[in-house]
């Protein structure tokens, strides 16, 4: 918000949480397009983008570790489960069945978020969404970008994938 621009080189640096968002539902992405620190906004579409292979590196070790500690998954025989020998019901009823069920596991999910709407959750990876609306004005940061007039932000964010016609949706 002043314009301290190393001092947020060094918050990235140190592995601050890029996702982490205001009250408004501003992220630091939002920030930094709106005042216009370009160099700001691609240090963050930096890390974010470092952060997402830094996540699939993890979940491939996590994979693996399963592999490994499961033995061959492609030689072990397919296991039934007791619930696939005795049911009569037809795929179509099971499928009906974990469908419902994703469903309410979602709406736990989704009931303790919108409880803790304002607390960061560390365990997600850290990746900004590009086109995360803010909390209020729905609007993106590269909708900032272009109120602002800062053209160095917009075309870093459009080079990021940023989708422009977002902007319009809201």
């Amino acid at each position: 918000l002043c314009s301290a621009h190393e001092i947020c080189d060094d918050l990235i640096a140190a592995g601050a949480r890029i996702t982490a968002r205001l009250a408004d539902g501003r992220t630091a992405l939002h920030l930094a397009a709106c005042y216009n620190p370009s160099r700001v906004v691609q240090a963050l579409l930096a890390r974010s983008a470092y952060n997402v292979i830094r996540a699939e590196e993890v979940e491939e070790a996590n994979t693996k570790a399963k592999t490994e500690e499961g033995g061959d998954e492609d030689t072990k025989p397919e296991r039934l489960s007791s619930e696939d020998d005795q049911s009569p019901e037809g795929d179509d009823d099971k499928e009906k069945k974990r469908t419902k069920k994703d469903k309410q596991d979602y709406s736990q999910v989704n009931a303790s978020r919108d409880a803790d709407i304002f607390e960061d959750n560390p365990e997600l990876p850290d990746i900004l969404e590009i086109d995360a609306l803010d909390y209020d004005l729905k609007l993106t940061p590269l909708a900032y970008a272009i109120l602002g007039g800062h053209l160095d932000a917009v075309e870093a964010l459009l080079n990021s994938g940023a989708d422009p016609s977002v902007v319009m949706k809201n």
